[in-house]
């Protein structure tokens, strides 16, 4: 475990994601922001110190992050130059390069420094899967980039390394090309006056998928989108390209030679089943959670309301086209279908644990002497209970008496649980004492 991180420019979502992060990894965190009363506020929640001061906050750092808006990047770093400590690591968080790297490459101490790009937003539940690009400026020996490399991967995440130019270059289609296809989307959705309510009513799968897109670059963070679009060079280049294909396209449309251009754009995918394959599995998703409702029906069911936050836990007692209607504490609650999420199996048994009481059911059988009564426990646990061995006897000749206690939320109904239970045991072959 090191001493400290300083998190710079840590008072937003994605900083609290970081901090979360490295959370065991550190002694102390600090977070700093222009905005002291949301510091503050911030630090309490997430339970580490908050300093208004950045070249305060670096002292005796031994990891510091500059996560800061873009245009602020290379001021930041510029202002802790001469207070980061030696052997301490610093990065950037930027999403474009050319300008943090040169202000990072201005230092000339001995500090481990690399520009970091986490491929991700603040609304992830984890780094896994993601790729985090690395451009590594000044490694020393031990080095506490390899250690970050490794929390990383160890994480889950895909470890990218790369170069200023060549980042910027990439990013330039994969953040730039993405935001600015779906600026125009929106706007044209916008100009023609769309009814986004109704248009879904008639959605394909494929409408279904751009609309969320389009509505999530659009909708979260409208000056981190503009200042990615316009600090990158790069999308220069790329939006004149976007605008010439763009009237190519339309003139195509007019001279009947729109399938000859789509022939030519489909040449650059080589492994189509690939890319099929994922948007199927995208396009699936979109309607798993209609179908874990549906299955849900008369059952206890953990949902959140994601504007609120709130956790609610309840018999699901009617699915309506909009809402569905739980029985929580006695009281209906309707919540909007577009407002809510299923708890996932570790989030409803963290929220059961904290809120519910536990009941139990014992069981004492016969089985054969040689069998693995651990193994029966084990059983158990994999249908969601809570299972332990309380008693053996095996005095028998060719058999051992086990009791196994399986314990329950007191939500669940008792009867149902004795029947899943004894049709293990009657399952197995074994004899109830």
């Amino acid at each position: 475990m090191f001493d400290k991180l300083a998190l710079l420019g840590g008072v937003g979502d994605f900083g609290a994601f970081y901090v979360k992060f490295f959370k065991n990894d550190f002694k102390k965190i600090v977070i700093t922001g222009r905005d002291e009363q949301k510091g503050l506020k911030k630090a309490k929640e997430l339970e580490v110190e908050f300093e208004r001061d950045n070249k305060k906050a670096v002292e005796k750092a031994d990891l510091i992050i500059v996560c800061t808006t873009l245009s602020s990047v290379p001021l930041v770093i510029n202002e802790i130059n001469p207070f980061v400590e030696e052997n301490c690591l610093l990065v950037d968080f930027a999403s474009v390069k050319q300008n943090a790297v040169k202000a990072l490459q201005k230092i000339d101490r001995k500090i481990e420094i690399a520009s970091v790009h986490p491929m991700h937003g603040p609304r992830v539940k984890s780094v896994e899967g993601f790729p985090v690009v690395f451009i590594i400026i000044k490694k020393l020996k031990p080095s506490k980039i390899d250690w970050l490399e490794e929390k990383f991967k160890n994480s889950g995440a895909r470890v990218v390394e790369s170069t200023a130019e060549e980042h910027d270059r990439m990013i330039s289609i994969v953040q730039g090309l993405t935001h600015f296809s779906n600026f125009v989307n929106a706007a044209v959705l916008r100009r023609l006056e769309v009814d986004i309510k109704r248009s879904l009513e008639f959605a394909s799968p494929n409408y279904e998928l751009l609309l969320s897109l389009i509505a999530r670059i659009n909708t979260q963070n409208p000056e981190l989108y503009a200042e990615i679009q316009t600090s990158n060079n790069l999308n220069k280049e790329m939006r004149k390209v976007f605008l010439e294909e763009t009237q190519k396209l339309v003139d195509s449309c007019e001279n009947q030679s729109l399938k000859d251009e789509i022939g030519k754009n489909a040449r650059i995918f080589k492994n189509i089943e690939t890319y099929l394959f994922k948007s199927d599995k995208a396009v699936n998703a979109l309607h798993e959670e209609e179908r874990k409702i549906n299955e849900k029906l008369n059952e206890n069911i953990e949902v959140e309301n994601i504007l609120t936050k709130k956790i609610h836990h309840g018999v699901l007692t009617k699915i309506s086209e909009d809402e569905i209607t739980l029985k929580e504490n006695n009281k209906e609650v309707v919540l909007k279908k577009e407002n809510i999420r299923i708890l996932d199996l570790k989030e409803a048994e963290k929220f059961k644990k904290n809120r519910l009481s536990l009941k139990y059911l014992d069981y004492s059988f016969l089985i054969p002497k040689k069998a693995d009564e651990n193994i029966i426990v084990e059983v158990f646990k994999s249908m969601g209970f809570e299972a332990k061995l309380i008693d053996k006897y095996d005095k028998f000749e060719d058999k051992k008496s086990i009791t196994i206690r399986v314990e329950f939320f007191e939500d669940e109904p008792e009867k149902e649980v004795n029947s899943r239970v004894l049709s293990v045991i009657k399952g197995f072959g074994f004899e109830l004492r």
